[in-house]
């Protein structure tokens, strides 16, 4: 298709002019704020979901612990409660070791019950004798530091069976007195089990504010495989109510739940096998991307489709209609025509009539144009005939006349009607009625001009050539006219040159793409003065000019060693120039 009828076709075009581009870019933007909203509300699900599951392992974990803890804070509150008691019959060891025996017989939860000095020699204790720990590595850390504290004694000095000793500080004035011993047996801890639970960890471990185990549930060497692999239990202390999820030391995927047992004092550490409830957690933070991503990928491909099915193909279909039309006035039948929306269906319809319009316009238009040119060539005919009659009738003047000077002007005058009538027949004769071909012109001018007027006797070497140079009549004609004229005068003045043959030349070139020559010379004879060439009074002379101005011409005037060359160059409109007056 030649780019006049689709000068726009190149400036959008590629794949971000297409309209599926655009109406994908525009859903794009229309579809992002609800896949944000989407994503956020999901995230905050997903967040609101694993906190639930996290409170819920905590939940689980406290029940777990809860036995321990009621055994161990009561431990705390009777070492609390012995304080007072004890600083009033500490003095007396048989007194304090009667009252501390009846009371671990009383209780049965304690193997051992004590009062532990700053000096480490326990005098007043359930069981009898001394008990010196004054070499203990611990005794002076403690004494200087008092706060309450539970440790893991494996090798108890009154029992066989690992215990669990809690020490509570006695004050008095301020002051430190020494330290409340209660020992737990581990047994007693271990029957603190709910095995009602309906879930129980995979393993459940207690430990001191030092990161130093207490308790472990199943066993002691199970519970060490299952904590974390590359986090302490000193880096667990302080936690309040926390979730982590960690490789355990066994080489596998755990959920930890730390809790406070005794808050500074004791934690729990709960191992929890990842169930489908985390995992799907997870899985749903996943989706809360996937799903917003796969909605707008399907609405893409939906709004792809249906642009191509409902607007494209109609479009193309429009746009090979209108190529089409435009290269052979070709329409396609109704019955071809698939069905669209009806916008579409007004837009076809708009083309239908337009394009009807414009055949219907072009008829009238192509009418009126072999109108004119049969007008114009039966002017250009009536114009030639009536040059034709008017050159007839000086003819038969010049017969009746017996002046010279009269019969030779008229002859002059002839031959410039004969010359336009011979513009006017080449534009009649001519295909295209607006122009006309100037070398065939000048060559028929030329060749009635030269074989009516060469003197008789004398054979001049004649010379012409003549290219194919299509003008305006604007132009064809005072060429004509000029050329005419230059024939003329080189008859008037042809003579043989000294020692040679006469000669006459006519030629008529192209020098460029808008831009032609005419040359006219003559040979003349030696005694020939030049004023008599010139003649620039003479009427001859001023029509040679008035045709060169009227052309745009350039005169060039040459005279070589015995001949006389004239040269007009002109420029070759290629539009039809406006009328002008001269």
């Amino acid at each position: 298709m030649p780019e006049r009828f689709w000068p726009g076709a190149a400036k959008r075009s590629g794949v971000l002019g297409s309209l599926r581009f655009q109406v994908l870019s525009f859903l794009t933007l229309a579809l992002l704020p609800i896949g944000l909203l989407g994503v956020m509300q999901t995230r905050n699900l997903t967040r609101e979901m694993q906190g639930r599951y996290e409170l819920n392992l905590l939940a689980l974990t406290e029940r777990a612990y809860s036995g321990e803890q009621r055994v161990i804070s009561r431990a705390f509150g009777a070492a609390e409660a012995l304080s007072a008691v004890i600083q009033q019959i500490s003095e007396n060891p048989d007194d304090c070791e009667r009252y501390l025996a009846n009371y671990a017989t009383m209780t049965r939860q304690y193997a051992f019950v004590g009062f532990l000095p700053p000096d480490g020699v326990m005098t007043c204790a359930s069981a009898r004798g001394v008990f010196d720990l004054s070499g203990s590595p611990r005794l002076a850390e403690t004494m200087e530091n008092p706060m309450p504290r539970v440790v893991r004694v494996d090798d108890p000095i009154t029992s066989d069976s690992t215990a669990i000793t809690v020490l509570q500080p006695a004050f008095r004035d301020d002051a430190l007195i020494g330290y409340v011993v209660l020992s737990i047996p581990e047994t007693v801890l271990a029957a603190q089990t709910d095995d009602f639970a309906d879930r129980r960890p995979l393993s459940l471990v207690t430990f001191n504010a030092k990161g130093e185990f207490l308790t472990a549930e199943p066993g002691l060497d199970e519970a060490l495989d299952s904590l974390p692999r590359d986090i302490p239990l000193a880096d667990l202390v302080g936690l309040q109510s926390a979730t982590i999820l960690a490789e355990s030391r066994a080489g596998k995927m755990r959920i930890y739940a730390v809790d406070p047992v005794i808050p500074d004092v004791v934690y729990a550490v709960a191992s929890w096998e990842p169930d489908e409830d985390i995992l799907g957690g997870r899985s749903f933070g996943m989706l809360s991307i996937l799903f917003p991503v796969l909605m707008w990928l399907a609405s893409l491909v939906v709004a792809y489709v249906a642009v191509n099915r409902l607007v494209l193909r109609h479009v193309r279909r429009l746009s090979r209609k209108m190529r089409r039309f435009a290269v052979d006035r070709w329409l396609p039948s109704e019955a071809a025509t698939p069905p669209m929306s009806r916008e579409l269906e007004e837009l076809d319809g708009a083309f239908k009539a337009m394009a009807l319009a414009l055949m219907a316009d072009e008829a009238q238009m192509e009418d009126a144009l072999r109108e004119k040119n049969v007008l114009l060539r039966e002017v250009y005919h009536r114009v030639k005939n009536n040059l034709q009659m008017i050159s007839s009738i000086m003819n038969l003047q010049m017969r009746k006349s017996a002046s010279p000077e009269t019969r030779a002007a008229l002859k002059r005058l002839q031959e410039r009607v004969l010359g336009l009538a011979s513009v006017h027949r080449n534009l009649y004769q001519s295909d295209d009625l607006s122009k006309t071909d100037a070398g065939a012109l000048l060559r028929e001018i030329f060749d009635q001009t030269l074989l009516a007027a060469i003197p008789p006797g004398m054979d001049p070497r004649v010379e012409t050539r003549f290219d194919s140079v299509h003008l305006f009549p604007d132009q064809a004609v005072p060429l004509a006219l000029l050329a005419s004229e230059l024939a003329t005068n080189a008859l008037k003045y042809l003579g043989a040159p000294k020692g040679g043959r006469p000669w006459l030349s006519a030629t008529f070139v192209t020098l460029g793409p808008q831009r032609a020559s005419l040359t006219v010379g003559n040979s003349v004879a030696p005694d020939c003065p030049e004023t008599a060439t010139e003649d620039g009074a003479g009427l001859g002379s001023q029509l040679v000019r008035a045709f060169a101005m009227q052309m745009g011409a350039e005169i060039v005037i040459d005279r070589p060693e015995g001949g006389y060359v004239v040269t007009a160059t002109f420029d070759v409109h290629d539009v039809a120039p406006k009328a002008m007056e001269y």
